[in-house]
């Protein structure tokens, strides 16, 4: 598998992966081609040995970091509005995939592209907690706890933080009301890597 910027050509793969990874809630045409007409090398996917997509993700530059939802530091995805292109602060929108080891590569990708080339100072992003919903319902624990919970490995409980603490993200705040999610109680979680 290989990463690479994402081309005009890719909208339509990319929707359909969106579609099948995500659901309703994936990612449709206008949402992808505006962030890619906004912010071209914003928007990354990977491809198989086949040349197929098999992953996406898209980032913006912002000024300012916040525990605001998803829709209000995107601008609904579309980051119309919320795009700076003088802003130091990389800001993860969305990562799909469906292959085992492709969110390994988009980070190591966007994280190389961006923050060690020096163009931004941080990678920041607020993560689903999926793992919330079936912990409060076991431990009747709130949020705070939760996201402070770790495995013996020192990892989080929650797969999704887990999977970016792996790749040295660090753990700042919840986010309430982030994004609508069952799982998460429509918690997130705000992280960072430098």
């Amino acid at each position: 598998m290989k990463v690479r910027d994402m081309i005009k050509s890719d909208y339509e793969s990319v929707v359909e992966l969106e579609q099948k990874v995500w659901g309703r809630e994936g990612a449709g045409y206008e949402i992808i081609r505006s962030r890619h007409q906004i912010f071209p090398e914003g928007s990354v996917v990977v491809t198989n040995d086949d040349g197929q997509i098999v992953g996406y993700a898209a980032v913006q530059r912002v000024t300012r970091a916040s525990n605001d939802s998803w829709f209000i530091q995107t601008d609904n995805g579309y980051i119309t509005h919320t795009h700076d292109e003088k802003g130091h602060i990389l800001y993860g929108i969305g990562m799909s995939g469906d292959s085992y080891g492709v969110s390994d590569l988009i980070i190591d990708y966007v994280y190389q592209k961006f923050i060690a080339s020096g163009l931004c100072y941080m990678l920041v992003l607020g993560s689903r907690v999926p793992g919330f919903a079936s912990w409060k319902h076991k431990t009747g624990g709130n949020i705070t706890e939760y996201i402070r919970s770790r495995r013996q490995d020192g990892f989080s409980v929650d797969p999704e933080l887990m999977l970016y603490q792996k790749h040295g993200f660090e753990l700042l705040f919840e986010i309430e009301d982030y994004f609508p999610c069952q799982d998460s109680l429509d918690y997130g979680a705000f992280i960072v890597k430098r």
